[in-house]
């Protein structure tokens, strides 16, 4: 009998491999069909061009942030729909990782700032900046993205931002000071 206690684990579309009566044994389907990509993120994009936030329409009346298939763009956002979006990299940061009760996909949401020739471009159709001071709260789809944008809202008027991480008692936010350096500047510090 081996007790212990787990400090890590991860899921792998590969078999497993057991060790059974002194030797090496597979397991023959390890996960239920369909199972990893029920564990799948949706990368958003809080993205900001001056006082505006861009937000999506979700095709059912209500607001989202838009969203990409890679994580962390540099200075091209690649949009769900094929568009490309181009951001200031150095502004590019984490801001909240949170689950939605109803909804099986957590979030992965990034803070980005348009670059100038986006702002001034036209919008990917289902697209439109809205004023910071007059986002369209009632109208969008979950209370977790409400209260994100209701948090950034704040945080910008301090321009002190933070990090939030969704925990079982609530969430963790985690405040950030300063102005973003690159890695080479701040190892050398």
């Amino acid at each position: 009998i081996l007790i212990g206690q787990v400090q890590a684990f991860g899921t792998s579309p590969s078999a497993p491999l057991g060790f059974c009566r002194g030797r090496y044994a597979s397991v023959k389907d390890p996960l239920p069909a369909g199972w990893l990509a029920s564990q799948d993120m949706i990368i958003g994009y809080l993205v900001e061009a001056g006082n505006r936030i861009l937000l999506r329409t979700d095709g059912k009346g209500s607001w989202v942030l838009p969203t990409a298939r890679r994580r962390k763009a540099d200075s091209q956002l690649v949009l769900d729909g094929g568009e490309a979006l181009t951001l200031v990299p150095e502004n590019t940061f984490l801001y909240s990782v949170f689950d939605v009760a109803d909804s099986d996909p957590g979030y992965l949401i990034y803070r980005a700032e348009l670059s100038r020739e986006s702002a001034e471009a036209a919008l990917p159709d289902g697209h439109a900046f809205f004023s910071v001071d007059a986002l369209p709260y009632e109208r969008v789809a979950t209370h977790e993205l409400r209260a994100m944008l209701r948090r950034y809202a704040r945080e910008r008027q301090d321009k002190r931002f933070g990090i939030y991480i969704d925990t079982g008692d609530g969430g963790r936010v985690a405040m950030i000071d300063g102005q973003s350096q690159s890695w080479t500047q701040a190892a050398s510090e």
